[in-house]
């Protein structure tokens, strides 16, 4: 899961392709997505993923994503195990073009349910779970993002071509649990990163009547 953080070299890294999270995602760029008046992240697709009285949307992890040339393809899994509501959402966002030779994520749609989630388990019908299964592949222009359902089957495809580089963080559906300890294990995440949207809501806010009171 992307819970626990990668190792070089060890069986976890090599199960999932090789997928690199450096160091140095500053977040300032988090915040300029989330709290610039022309990004439309916070009104629109946030309003419709978390109702004003849900609570408090804090962020579970912050981090990059990087796959170099030559790097294989992922197993097919989730990010978490079933529940009746989804527990996070990550967005991906796109810091360069990436297209069907750089090892795109592939989406499985309609696959964050209990009966995918056992036949996907089980030795016996995963394989004929994975064939009948629609693919969706994440090729996506530089700035775009993706949001998925932690639950939903998924996979970083083969790279052919060279290094393609995704921005995510992740974020805790209140509506799911409150509670840190009914959510995977915590990943990586910028240090300090102790938000959540309503902080980048009020940041945007604070910056407007500092500009109004400017004039």
């Amino acid at each position: 899961e992307r819970g626990h953080r990668l190792r070089r070299g060890s069986r976890e890294s090599e199960a999932l392709g090789h997928v690199l999270r450096p160091e140095g995602v500053y977040e300032e760029a988090l915040r300029h997505m989330l709290s610039d008046p022309s990004s439309q992240l916070h009104h629109q697709l946030f309003s419709e993923l978390f109702p004003a009285d849900a609570g408090p949307v804090a962020f579970h992890e912050f981090s990059s994503l990087v796959s170099n040339a030559g790097a294989p393809s992922q197993p097919i899994h989730p990010d978490s195990k079933f529940t009746p509501l989804c527990p996070l959402y990550t967005i991906f966002v796109a810091l360069q073009d990436i297209d069907e030779d750089m090892g795109p994520t592939h989406f499985l749609p309609g696959t964050h349910n209990s009966e995918t989630h056992v036949q996907h388990q089980n030795k016996t019908t995963k394989n004929d779970l994975l064939r009948r299964c629609n693919y969706r592949q994440g090729t996506m222009k530089k700035g775009d993002c993706a949001v998925m359902d932690s639950r939903c089957l998924h996979s970083g495809w083969e790279n052919t071509k060279g290094s393609r580089t995704l921005m995510y963080f992740t974020l805790r559906n209140p509506a799911h649990s409150l509670l840190l300890e009914d959510f995977p294990p915590l990943g990586s995440k910028l240090n300090g990163l102790d938000f959540d949207l309503g902080d980048y809501q009020a940041v945007k806010v604070m910056s407007r009547n500092v500009k109004n009171n400017s004039n």
